[in-house]
């Protein structure tokens, strides 16, 4: 790793320290550093569900970034994680590696995988740019241990990518959220579980992996309305969803520009890549 590139991680991974809501495990409002150095406590939100208990403990893994693992758990443990080689997660890497081209002239500085699960999409960015900063976001402690793990990527925080950024530090965010139509109780409850370190074996007592809320689109829903905050001036957005007229809509409420620049429809499911980046400025009236 280049001088420039640990600087930007080290640079990255302070930033995800800094929590910008009210953190309960702390009782502290607005930015402020986490109550344990390197240690992410900040994403027990009420907004997420937190229970206001305060956070588990944590080990950081990696001296330089947020990457952690419960700091009470054993290798033999058996917790559930999306799988990397799951059909939506291969389509969005291979629409990263057609991408390559504009990715490379983008020339990102930091690289965020929001939802990141084992970070499949950052393994490629990896590939694709190799200077640049990667940083996985997620809610469970099992797929951030798992992300800090994968060759290729800089650091892994539990946290929520809506939160833990600071305003115009992100140059591309890659997110394959929880899409599965679920109720509004059942999203919040997944949340919750995630929030207070539930461990699940099994997919069905992991929802916060799967689960979309009403359609599908609340999770990619609040992302998709953070963007023009957490974008640099240069910044992009790649997102996967099913829905690729609600997402275009979406993203174009939010007053940025949106394309789609892959779709796929495999084994009676269909999914597109959409991105979302700052409009270009018209030239002037000649």
């Amino acid at each position: 790793m280049t001088a420039s590139v640990r600087t930007a991680a080290a640079a990255a991974a302070a930033e995800l320290r800094q929590c910008t809501c009210r953190c309960l495990a702390c009782a502290s409002a607005g930015p402020h550093p986490n109550p344990r150095s390197n240690a992410t406590c900040c994403f027990k939100s009420s907004e997420l569900g937190g229970t206001g208990k305060p956070a588990a403990a944590f080990t950081a893994t990696k001296s330089t970034t947020t990457a952690v693992r419960p700091a009470d758990s054993t290798a033999t443990a058996a917790v559930f994680i999306y799988p990397p080689s799951e059909r939506d997660s291969l389509f969005f890497q291979r629409t990263l590696r057609a991408e390559a081209a504009r990715l490379r002239r983008d020339a990102p500085t930091l690289c965020v995988e929001a939802f990141c699960g084992t970070a499949p999409l950052l393994g490629v960015l990896s590939e694709i740019l190799p200077n640049c900063a990667r940083l996985g976001l997620d809610l469970c402690a099992a797929s951030c241990g798992a992300a800090a793990a994968r060759p290729g990527v800089h650091g892994a925080a539990r946290m929520d990518v809506a939160r833990a950024l600071r305003p115009g530090v992100a140059d591309l965010i890659v997110a394959l959220p929880p899409y599965v139509p679920t109720t509004a109780d059942a999203l919040d409850a997944a949340n919750a579980a995630a929030a207070a370190g539930t461990a699940a074996a099994r997919p069905e007592g992991a929802g916060w992996a799967w689960a979309g809320g009403p359609h599908g689109r609340s999770v990619l829903e609040r992302l998709v309305h953070a963007l023009p905050a957490l974008l640099s001036a240069r910044g992009a957005a790649y997102l996967l969803h099913f829905d690729a007229t609600w997402l275009l809509e979406e993203v174009a409420a939010t007053g940025l520009a949106a394309s789609v620049v892959a779709e796929e429809t495999e084994v009676g499911e269909r999914w597109c890549v959409v991105r979302a980046e700052r409009p270009t400025p018209r030239a002037a009236d000649g």
